[in-house]
């Protein structure tokens, strides 16, 4: 126990008490002003009085802090209990943290295997569009090697046209060649008929001239001669023949041409010869007769023994020259025989030129035939080339969507990786939040325990100032605002963690709906890559059948040219011709 001396309005008293000295003093000084307040308000009471008017204030005092008190242990209680919810709803908030982020683990796998999925898809369609870009590619070259052939093949026929117009040129040539033949073998016939009369008139005018034996032999000579070059140029004739033989139909069409000037060009040395040797026979008979008269003149004159004996030496050479004039007659028909012969082997050739004419015309018929119906066939490949074209632009168009879907993919995708990014930052930002808020809740947690203390420790002074009923309620008030003061801050931080977890429980539903929606989009990919692949399998057989069609078209194109060589060995020797 300690005692002290304390001044009670202006008394001195002792105290006894287990506390300390200031706390006593400061209870009596507290008493001290109380009682010092009634005096001042009302200076008329004693000291009695205003101490016992002091004394009910205090009592007033202290049963108003008790009702506070009793209201403080109240609302204590009620804080206990919306710490107690507040720990619950934070556990909550605890396994929902965790629940979360089993699920965001669950996603992210689903995410990766969805992207594996994805880049798995992704690769196969690249490898699709590549094999389609190289079967498209493989189309084209196929297309344009096509193209080319049937420009060769267009070229061929338009050659074979040009060869069909030359053959007809040529036959019409031949005719116009043949007209002509036989209007020069109707001449011949007609020069021969007149040689023939020429040679008989020869022949009697020969048969006239026995008078000069001189000048005949000079006849004779000169027909000696002529028949010489005659023979000369039959044998020539007869080596040019079996040249001719020997040569091609080109060369002996041309060997013809050659052959009929040439007998032109003899018939006309030979008409010019005739003529000549008539002139030159009419002169030498006419000076045969003239010397005949003057020998025979001379001869009466001289001697008619003479003359018997020169007639009978004329008549032996006339006979003589008589023999070898039938002689040579003889040979002359013989020359006409061959001639003859030569002319039947000209006709024969003729014949022969004709009948190969009419073969050129069936050929000719039939290589007309034959590119009518490569020309259907082309224009048939063609129309196939045109669908194929078509189609190829139906692919193309169909590979551009092809693209843009993968771009779209792709958009997607990034997109995805995105939002998966903005969520995963969005769940790292709530649990930050949530270590922030656990942070925040230890701090009120040792707020509410610091407050607890203080409110034990004043619950302990205004216990104490009940004991001594001294100056407690200035301090009661202040306590009172203070925690006032600090229960506003903490309700507010409450209020303001509970909107905090309703934004982030919002924030975390917006987020499950988004990986839904997410869900929802993958699943239509996967639709439309489903769709995307068996389109492509269409458009491989589509291909397929186009790539057989073309080969088919290419065999037939083999099989023509091979049947277009074959006729062009066989008609090699016309179409020489026209070289």
């Amino acid at each position: 126990m300690k005692k002290i001396t304390v001044n009670i309005n202006g008394v001195d008293y002792n105290l006894k008490g287990k506390e300390n000295e200031e706390y006593l003093r400061d209870i009596a000084a507290y008493v001290d002003e109380k009682i010092k307040e009634i005096l001042a308000k009302n200076p008329v009471l004693s000291t009695s009085q205003a101490s016992v008017l002091a004394c009910v204030n205090m009592a007033d005092e202290l049963n108003k802090l008790d009702y506070k008190i009793e209201e403080f242990t109240k609302e204590n209680k009620g804080l206990t209990s919306e710490k107690t919810t507040l720990f619950k709803s934070i556990e909550e908030l605890k396994e929902n943290i965790d629940r979360l982020k089993e699920e965001n683990e669950k996603l992210n796998e689903t995410k990766d295997n969805q992207l594996l999925g994805l880049k798995k898809d992704r690769e196969e369609l690249l490898n699709k569009n590549n094999s389609i870009q190289n079967k498209l590619n493989n189309i084209l070259n196929e297309k344009n090697t096509l193209e080319n052939t049937l420009k060769l093949k267009g070229k061929e026929i338009e050659d074979l046209k040009a060869n069909k117009k030359a053959l007809e040129e040529d036959k019409r040539n031949l005719n116009n060649n043949l007209n002509k033949l036989k209007e020069n073998e109707n001449k011949l016939i007609k020069e021969r008929d007149e040689k023939n009369l020429r040679i008989s008139n020869l022949n009697s005018s020969l048969n006239k001239k026995d008078e000069d034996l001189r000048n005949k032999e000079k006849l004779i000579n000169l027909k000696d001669k002529e028949i010489n070059e005659s023979k000369i140029r039959e044998e020539r004739l007869k080596k040019e023949s079996l040249e001719f033989k020997k040569l091609k139909e080109d060369e002996i069409l041309k060997l013809k041409e050659a052959k009929e000037t040439e007998l032109r060009n003899l018939k006309a040395i030979k008409d010019n010869e005739i003529k000549t040797v008539k002139i030159s026979k009419e002169n030498e008979i006419k000076n045969i007769k003239e010397e005949n008269n003057k020998t025979i003149q001379n001869i009466k004159n001289e001697n008619s023994k003479n003359l018997e004996n020169l007639a009978r030496e004329y008549n032996e050479k006339l006979n003589n020259k008589n023999a070898e004039l039938s002689k040579k007659e003889k040979e002359l028909k013989d020359l006409l025989n061959k001639f003859n012969s030569m002319e039947k082997m000209y006709k024969n050739e003729i014949l022969e030129l004709n009948n190969k004419n009419k073969n050129l015309k069936d050929t000719l018929d039939q290589k007309d035939y034959k590119i009518n119906v490569l020309d259907k066939e082309l224009l048939e490949s063609r129309k196939e080339i045109q669908n194929l074209e078509n189609e190829i632009e139906v692919l193309n168009n169909s590979k551009a969507s092809l693209k843009d879907e993968m771009d779209m993919l792709k958009e997607n995708r990034d997109e995805l990786k995105e939002e998966i990014k903005i969520s995963n930052g969005y769940i790292k930002e709530c649990e930050e939040n949530i270590e922030k808020l656990k942070v925040q809740v230890k701090a009120l947690d040792y707020e509410i325990d610091e407050t607890n203390k203080k409110y034990e420790k004043t619950i302990n002074k205004l216990n104490e100032e009940k004991k001594l009923n001294l100056n407690l309620s200035d301090k009661i008030n202040s306590l009172e605002v203070e925690l006032e003061r600090e229960l506003n801050d903490k309700n507010e931080k409450i209020k303001s963690i509970e909107e905090e977890i309703e934004k982030k429980n919002s924030e975390i539903e917006i987020n499950i709906k988004e990986i839904e929606e997410l869900k929802k989009e993958t699943e239509k990919l996967k639709k439309d890559r489903n769709n995307i692949f068996e389109a492509g399998k269409a458009t491989r057989l589509k291909l397929q059948s186009y790539k057989y069609k073309t080969i088919d078209l290419e065999n037939k194109l083999k099989e023509k040219n091979i049947e277009l060589a074959v006729e062009k060995s066989k008609n090699q020797p016309v179409l020489l011709k026209k070289k």
